[in-house]
């Protein structure tokens, strides 16, 4: 993995929110059974696009 220097934000690895964002899409759709959650999925779509 690629480490890009940031004084403003830390340190910082890419793919590091990619990942997360996956994870938590993941976990959205396996609790999303009656589709209450769809727009929160919506959300999380964009964020890793």
């Amino acid at each position: 993995m690629v480490e890009i220097p940031s004084n403003f934000i830390g340190d910082f690895k890419v793919g590091d929110n990619l990942v997360y964002n996956a994870d938590v899409l993941r976990s959205v759709c396996e609790h999303n059974g009656d589709g209450s959650l769809n727009k929160l999925v919506v959300v999380q779509v964009g964020s890793i696009l």
